[in-house]
């Protein structure tokens, strides 16, 4: 686990960090896949609300509900996974500035996990520390023996 920051985090990457919910007396730890970090909504009023758009591999509040290694396996092959500056990375998308139909495109992909799919309030999500996650002890060991060995053979190449 490293700190890092709000503004560092791109698509892909596993993160933790605490969370407090409307109508929650407080905060929770979360450990969440990202898929937008900064999506833009425009409000009926003209206002805009930015979100951070993820799938909840665990949650402190309802630890039954999360997602098994089985199924992380399931999404890291759908989309395939690489190493990254020591984190593992899935890779959902290299462009930052994701627009909302790319978004769309990637939740249509994630259909069996809906389950899990969750937005959070960018402002609400900057008042505290945000952690990258560099060895989720949930992925799957045949999942990161694969991801060394493509890296392995990429480098002999």
């Amino acid at each position: 686990m490293r700190n890092t920051t709000w503004t560092n985090i791109e698509p892909g990457q596993i993160v933790t960090f605490v969370y407090k919910a409307e109508g929650q007396s407080r905060g929770y730890k979360r450990t969440v896949l990202c898929i937008n970090p900064e999506l833009k909504y425009k409000k009926k009023n003209g206002r805009q609300i930015k979100f951070f758009v993820g799938l909840q591999l665990w949650s402190q509040d309802e630890p039954s509900n999360r997602i098994r290694p089985t199924e992380i396996k399931k999404i890291m092959d759908r989309f395939g996974a690489k190493k990254e500056t020591g984190a593992i990375k899935v890779d959902v998308d290299s462009n930052n500035d994701m627009t909302k139909q790319e978004t769309k495109l990637i939740v249509e992909r994630l259909k069996p996990f809906m389950d899990n799919y969750r937005t959070f309030k960018l402002r609400e999500c900057r008042r505290r520390r945000v952690f990258l996650e560099t060895q989720y002890d949930k992925i799957p060991n045949s999942v990161i023996k694969g991801i060394e060995l493509r890296e392995k053979l990429k480098i002999e190449d």
